[in-house]
């Protein structure tokens, strides 16, 4: 829009009308605001929607809360598993339990690594299992012939 030169009158078109509007200042208009019912109705809408956003906010605390708690007893319990593993573990407590049980530990030359062969180890595998199965039969045979068989019921 061209700008007036400071000091000159608007020209006004002959017969022109000029309608003035009321015009509010800002500070009329603001009043208006916030003097009407509606706006009563939306601080309380608002307050109301505060007051939700806190109660759902603590029960979400509260959860955090417990959530903290579990996670130490946890981290407790794995450290005392920790402890009990490395106790379990020491090379001491495990030859003591095992001369218990009848284990010896070997010379240092006694210890021999076996070599695979393929085209052997199949058949020798199944040959095994044969055996054991065959004994297996063989022990179990004279067990069930042992056994009286059971009259029947009237």
């Amino acid at each position: 829009m061209p700008r007036r030169a400071p000091g000159r009158a608007a020209r006004r078109a002959p017969g022109a009308v000029v309608l003035r509007l009321p015009v509010r200042s800002a500070s009329g208009l603001l009043d208006g605001l916030l003097r009407g019912r509606l706006w009563v109705v939306c601080v309380g809408a608002l307050l109301a929607g505060i007051v939700f956003l806190n109660v759902s906010l603590l029960g979400i605390n509260g959860g955090i809360a417990a959530t903290s708690d579990q996670a130490a007893d946890l981290r407790r319990q794995n450290a005392e598993l920790r402890l009990e593993v490395s106790r379990l573990a020491s090379t001491e407590r495990v030859q003591r339990v095992s001369e218990a049980e009848g284990f010896a530990m070997p010379a240092p030359g006694e210890v021999t690594y076996l070599e695979a062969d393929p085209e052997r180890d199949g058949a020798r595998a199944a040959a095994a299992l044969e055996r054991a199965a065959a004994s297996a039969v063989s022990e179990a045979a004279p067990a069930e012939s042992a056994v009286p068989e059971a009259a029947p019921l009237p």
